[in-house]
């Protein structure tokens, strides 16, 4: 049994499932550091509050993009790039003190942050119990109601279509509320000027294709064939991101004629 008093958790990225994951550790008393940040957090968000941690005491970082040296009693928990293939991170929080049962709620928010609506629906979530998660991640994330409706507008306004492709310039910078009123959607870009995202069937063969940027941190991929690859916010000058839709698009579409 672990000693709990020996760890020290610092929260990435505010969604549903961090949210959880910090009511797992309210419960058992783990100290942790959460400043409610957002989707890309990186290592070095924490980086003064990490250098005045007793070295006794292991450090465990949530979905944190490591962006400077890991100190040498760090560990991560993390399921999106390389580590895609591991269980979501609030089953791995679960798994790693022992004895924590994830309750109906929270196997669902697991299903959701790992495989999204189709793994939901593999757990026989009912549609009630779908758009109820769905609707607390959004709010997580912290989609408000104008973003719901700039979500309705700019579907109605930008959504296109390029062969399998389903293109839709976004006038929120919150995606999800885009993407779930278009489930299901097999091959969906979402982009503003500074950031894009592809969730769709061939995540696997568009990550494969820009490993490099994924390796330099400038992209990120997560959910397996069927989940979503994006470019790290604000990595990309306009013209860049919109070259790179475009290789997508030629992606998506050589292998739906395979």
């Amino acid at each position: 049994m672990k000693d709990n008093n020996k760890y020290v958790f610092f929260l990435g990225g505010h969604d549903l499932e961090m949210i959880e994951i910090r009511n797992i550790l309210d419960s058992l008393r783990i100290a942790y550091f959460d400043k409610n940040l957002k989707w890309g957090a990186k290592l070095s968000d924490y980086e003064k509050e990490i250098t005045q941690i007793d070295s006794l005491l292991t450090i465990v970082g949530v979905e944190l993009i490591a962006d400077m040296i890991k100190p040498s009693n760090y560990i991560s928990i993390d399921h999106h790039n390389e580590l895609s293939y591991l269980p979501s991170s609030i089953e791995q929080v679960a798994k790693f003190f022992g004895g924590v049962e994830l309750n109906r709620h929270q196997q669902l928010v697991a299903a959701n942050d790992a495989g999204y609506i189709p793994a939901m629906k593999k757990l026989r979530a009912t549609k009630d119990e779908i758009e109820k998660i769905r609707k607390l991640d959004r709010k997580a994330q912290g989609v408000t109601e104008k973003d719901e409706q700039l979500a309705i507008d700019s579907i109605n306004n930008s959504l296109e279509t390029f062969g399998n492709v389903t293109i839709v310039k976004s006038m929120t910078p919150f995606f999800s509320p885009i993407t779930d009123r278009l489930y299901p959607n097999k091959n969906l870009i979402v982009y503003t000027d500074n950031e894009l995202t592809y969730y769709g069937v061939h995540t696997e063969e568009i990550a494969i294709n820009f490993q490099k940027l994924i390796e330099q941190g400038n992209a990120y991929s997560g959910g397996g064939h069927s989940g979503f690859f994006g470019l790290a916010f604000a990595k990309f000058k306009k013209q860049k991101l919109l070259d790179i839709k475009d290789e997508i698009i030629t992606i998506v579409n050589q292998n739906e004629t395979i």
